[in-house]
C-alpha cells in the first residue's frame, strides 16, 4: 500500500502545470491605438516568457499564451476579458492604458485572476484587486508634474485644460493638490473639443504664461493649433499621454513647430540606463527613432515580472505579486529603488531629455 502511495506521488510530481495566459492586444486595424504597436508588444511578451523558459522546463512549468485583440471601444475589453476568463486564464497581461481599464475591471471583478496593465495609470485602479499595474498611477505622476511646475514656473500665471469624459485627463485632472488648483485657473472641455472656439478665447484673453493639458494628443494638438493660429504662444506642459517622439504625431498633428513644450514622465525613451544590460530586447523592440517604444518595454517588463513571480511563488496572483521580488528590469535598475521622474523638452519639433529628477515632496 505505501509502495502504490509513493507512485502515485512521483506520478503527480513529474505531471507538468499547465499555465493559460491572456495577453490583451489592441486590434490591429488602424484607429487611434492602432497598432502596428500590437506586434512589438506581442513580441515583447515572448520575450518575456523566453527568457524564463529554462528555469520553467526545470520545475516542470507549461507556459502557455493567447491572444485577446480589443477594439478600439472601452466596451471592446470588457468582452475580450471575459471570453479570457471563460477560457480560464491563470492570469491577463494587458490592456496597455487607461481607455480599456473600465471594461477588463467590470469582467474581472469577483474573480482572482489579475490583470498586469504595463502603461495604465488612471487612478480608477488604485487598490483594485484584479489590476496590477507596472507603471505608476496619475496620484504620484500628476504629483510629478505638480513639482516641477511649481520649481519651473513658479509665480507664472497658469490655465490648467481638463476634457471632463476622458479617462487620463479625468484621472490627472483629479490627482493635483488642492492649492495647485486653486492657484491654476481651470477651464473644462471634452474629447470633442465641442468649446474649441470659446476655450481658445479665453485663453488669449487671460494670457498664461503657461498652459497645462494632461489630455491625449489629439486634444492637446488641436488646442495647439488653436492659440498659434491666434499667434498666442504660452509654453504648454503635459504628461505622459502628450509622448515624446515625432512619430507620436503632436507636431505632425499640430502642422507647426515653432512651440515649446514639457512632458514631465516616469519613464523617457531618451535616458534608458538598462540599454547595455538588455541588448536583445532593445534591438529586437527598436522602432524606426531609435528606440523601443516604452509601452513594449514595459509589456517585455510585465511577462518577465510575472514568469519571475510564478518561478517564486508558483502562481501569479495579487498577493504574490505586491511582494515585489528585487526585479531587474529594462527601464529600473531596482523596483522603488528611488523615486524619479524625467522630463522631456520638445523645441522647434525636436524631443530632447531635459533632465532626471529624485522627487523631494514625498
Amino acid at each position: 500500500m505505501n509502495k502504490f502511495f509513493l507512485l502515485i506521488i512521483l506520478i503527480l510530481d513529474v505531471q507538468a502545470k499547465d499555465i493559460l495566459v491572456g495577453i490583451l492586444l489592441g486590434s490591429k486595424k488602424d484607429g487611434l491605438r492602432k497598432t502596428s504597436y500590437s506586434q512589438k508588444f506581442y513580441d515583447a511578451v515572448e520575450m518575456g516568457f523566453e527568457q524564463a523558459k529554462h528555469d520553467l522546463k526545470k520545475k516542470n512549468i507549461l507556459v502557455k499564451f493567447k491572444v485577446y485583440e480589443i477594439e478600439e471601444d472601452p466596451l471592446a475589453s470588457y468582452y475580450s476579458a471575459m471570453k479570457a476568463k471563460k477560457d480560464g486564464v491563470d492570469f491577463l497581461i494587458g490592456p496597455s492604458v487607461s481607455f480599456y481599464i473600465p471594461g477588463v475591471v467590470k469582467a474581472l471583478e469577483g474573480t482572482g485572476i489579475v490583470a498586469i496593465t504595463p502603461y495604465a495609470s488612471t487612478i480608477k485602479i488604485k487598490d483594485n484587486p484584479n489590476i496590477y499595474n507596472i507603471s505608476k498611477l496619475d496620484d504620484i505622476l500628476t504629483k510629478y508634474l505638480e513639482e516641477f511646475v511649481n520649481k519651473k514656473f513658479k509665480g507664472k500665471k497658469r490655465v490648467l485644460v481638463c476634457a471632463k469624459d476622458v479617462e487620463v485627463s479625468y484621472s490627472a485632472c483629479h490627482s493635483f493638490s488642492e492649492n495647485f488648483i486653486n492657484e491654476s485657473i481651470s477651464i473644462s472641455t471634452d474629447s470633442n473639443l465641442t468649446n474649441i472656439e470659446e476655450l481658445v478665447k479665453k485663453i488669449v484673453n487671460l494670457k498664461p504664461d503657461i498652459v497645462i493639458s494632461p489630455n491625449r494628443i489629439p486634444i492637446t494638438g488641436f488646442l495647439i493649433k488653436k492659440l498659434l493660429a491666434k499667434n498666442f504662444k504660452p509654453v504648454f506642459i503635459g504628461n505622459s499621454s502628450l509622448g515624446e517622439v515625432y512619430a507620436t504625431g503632436l507636431v505632425e498633428l499640430v502642422g507647426r513647430k515653432d512651440f515649446e513644450a514639457f512632458m514631465v514622465r516616469e519613464f523617457s525613451s531618451h535616458n534608458l540606463k538598462q540599454k547595455m544590460k538588455f541588448p536583445a530586447v532593445f534591438e529586437k523592440l527598436n522602432e524606426d527613432y531609435g528606440n523601443p517604444r516604452l509601452t513594449s518595454l514595459l509589456f517585455y517588463d510585465a511577462a518577465a515580472y510575472s514568469m519571475e513571480v510564478l518561478l517564486k511563488s508558483g502562481s501569479v496572483t495579487m498577493d504574490s505579486l505586491r511582494k515585489n521580488y528585487n526585479f531587474e528590469s529594462t527601464l529600473f535598475s531596482q523596483r522603488n529603488k528611488k523615486d524619479i521622474y524625467n522630463v522631456v523638452y520638445l523645441k522647434d519639433g525636436v524631443y530632447r531629455h531635459y533632465k532626471e529628477v529624485s522627487y523631494e515632496n514625498k
